[in-house]
């Protein structure tokens, strides 16, 4: 079980992410077509409780070792690579390129968070990085075109990523002006970096996910 944490921490835009996907995950295990729209319309259905309970992520109303143990999971079968990439040069500084982005689409109404090790320094402070990155929905190549951004194939220190899936923006957080995703996301984003971004993942498990996610019981 998880100290402190109860369903009253979960954010609303989260649950409708993992009903989503938890529709998605029993739909693939079943083979007779005829059922997947029953079992999305009953997924749809559950309560919050009753959600939880069916992913076993739950156990009386409190969070178990199994939220973890499915973050693995989703990390081995997850790549932010699935997401359109485009890299893209500025000689700007990196903390002005994240700021003219969130300026930008925060004028325009353009849907975006930060990420990778762009939003982990904001949960952990101790991250350093020299490549700035975001999600942007719909018009990443607008974005790029507006604010000068030269795409290149090498050297780049900018990289926007058009979503394949909006569930990235779910339960995006402000930080300094500045909207970011989940730690989950970031952390996601993070291991599909060798090396560094495996290091600064870690360290955002470490700092940030674990710390909510304590086991009282092994």
């Amino acid at each position: 079980m998880v100290a402190g944490a109860t369903l009253d921490d979960l954010d609303p835009n989260a649950i409708k992410a993992v009903k989503k996907r938890f529709a998605e995950y029993l739909i693939k295990n079943e083979p007779e077509t005829s059922r997947h729209e029953k079992i999305r319309s009953d997924v749809q259905s559950w309560d919050v409780p009753t959600l939880l309970n069916k992913a076993h992520i739950t156990k009386q109303g409190r969070l178990t070792r199994s939220a973890l143990l499915l973050l693995e999971e989703w990390t081995n079968v997850y790549t932010y690579r699935k997401n359109e990439v485009c890299n893209y040069y500025s000689l700007k500084s990196i903390p002005e390129i994240e700021s003219d982005i969130a300026k930008l689409c925060r004028d325009k109404g353009i849907e975006y968070a930060l990420t990778d090790f762009s939003g982990a320094a904001r949960y952990a402070p101790a991250v350093r990085y020299t490549r700035a990155m975001a999600y942007i929905y719909n018009t990443r190549e607008d974005v790029a075109s507006l604010l000068n951004l030269k795409e290149v194939e090498s050297g780049a220190n900018i990289t926007l990523l058009g979503p394949y899936d909006e569930g990235v923006f779910y339960g995006t957080q402000i930080i300094e002006d500045i909207r970011i995703v989940t730690p989950l996301q970031v952390y996601l984003d993070l291991k599909g970096y060798k090396g560094r971004g495996e290091e600064a993942a870690e360290v955002l498990l470490r700092d940030v996910i674990k710390p909510k996610w304590t086991a009282i019981n092994k």
